[in-house]
């Protein structure tokens, strides 16, 4: 690959395309938080529903508990032999699970308490981690590259059931991240949102 060359060149399809979400996924959040304040990104709708800044460490917790999930089964995949160019499927309960996760939800789903975000947590901390967290599932995209996406199982840090593929997995990542982007969209639209 030429230092020129697009890091997603070679990936299967459902890999690239899933690198490109993430592309997306980083533009769009950029573009929504770039010039709100500390104060802007703190503030919350209602005492039970998040600020911009806990929608965006909700995404840093989902990815930290989740990546070392995702690492090993690539690690594992590989070190079985399970290996495929695609395409590759996804079952029923996929299907049905990213079509919940995908924005507008239909449902609220609870986070686990491992993935609740602090109140005072600052953007400064919080804007960095998802940026680099951003690149970091685009490095696994690439480690992916080449694995059965389908045979190869990731066990969620948040639920024991079910067993989602490697695929799944990825794709539901993102799906997730853009759940939580389209509620940022939300917190902005508030007619009560701090204006400066």
């Amino acid at each position: 690959m030429t230092p020129e060359s697009p890091r997603h060149e070679g990936l299967c399809p459902e890999l690239r395309d899933g690198f490109e979400q993430v592309d997306r996924i980083r533009e769009e959040a950029k573009a929504l938080v770039e010039g709100l304040s500390e104060a802007q990104c703190a503030w919350q709708p209602a005492p039970d529903r998040w600020s911009i800044a806990q929608c965006l460490e909700h995404l840093n917790a989902t990815a930290r508990n989740y990546f070392p999930v995702i690492h090993a089964s690539i690690n594992d995949a590989r070190a079985q032999g399970w290996l495929g160019e695609g395409p590759f499927r996804r079952g029923w309960f996929e299907r049905f699970f990213l079509s919940l996760t995908e924005p507008p939800p239909r449902r609220r789903i609870p986070a686990p308490r491992r993935f609740l975000p602090p109140a005072d947590r600052p953007m400064a901390e919080i804007w960095p981690s998802f940026l680099t967290f951003q690149d970091r599932l685009q490095e696994l995209m690439i480690w992916a590259n080449g694995v059965d996406l389908q045979r190869a199982r990731a066990i969620s840090p948040a639920f024991r059931l079910p067993r989602f593929s490697l695929g799944g997995s990825l794709a539901l990542m993102a799906a997730h991240e853009r759940r939580h982007l389209w509620q940022i969209r939300r917190i902005l639209e508030d007619p009560s949102f701090p204006r400066p």
